[in-house]
């Protein structure tokens, strides 16, 4: 699975940034509804926002969403203007997003999954183990997806150091090298 861009590369971009939060995944029924994977950490902010962003061939195109139903595993959203089987297959595979302002404030101490994406994940000593591509949630805990320019690597979210000053600050986190699973063998 391709991980969508969490954060928009438009102009307002640093202002209001566009954070991923689900992805479409294709239609549901014949009028247009459509059957979605929503992160963890924002089903219930999408659930609260009106207008909703959608990303396919690179833009983001606004939307409003009329109806969110299900779980974040199988949700079910109805778009305005998607009224029809085949305007919902248009959308398979696009990005959902909402701008960074209508997220909840995290509380103090709190960090979103979209904060963790293109996070350096480092050793005790500052040496990078690599960068933080996807965040997988799971009922046990979180998953950091770990990528570097020999391939990739797991590590449980309960083994990572993070302070949200530093990540804010310096975009880093840290843990025990030994504890990042890497594909393939001679790690």
């Amino acid at each position: 699975m391709t991980e969508p861009p969490a954060v928009d590369r438009g102009p307002e971009a640093e202002a209001d940034p566009i954070v991923a939060v689900g992805t479409i995944r294709r239609p549901h029924g014949v009028r247009g509804e459509l059957a979605a994977t929503l992160s963890a950490d924002q089903a219930e902010s999408l659930a609260a926002c009106p207008d909703i962003l959608v990303e396919r061939a690179g833009r983001w195109e606004p939307f409003e969403l009329q109806a969110v139903r299900g779980t974040t595993e199988k949700a079910i959203l109805q778009l305005a203007g998607i009224d029809d089987r085949d305007a919902a297959a248009a959308l398979r595979g696009a990005t959902i997003g909402l701008r960074r302002s209508q997220l909840p404030a995290v509380e103090e101490g709190e960090i979103l999954h979209a904060d963790l994406v293109g996070a350096r994940l480092l050793d005790a000593g500052g040496g990078q183990l690599g960068v933080v591509v996807e965040v997988l949630g799971y009922p046990g805990g979180d998953v950091l997806v770990v990528e570097q320019g020999t391939g990739r690597g797991l590590v449980a979210w309960a083994v990572v150091e993070a302070d949200p000053e530093v990540l804010a600050r310096e975009g880093t986190l840290s843990c025990d090298p030994g504890q990042v699973a890497w594909e393939g063998a001679g790690r």
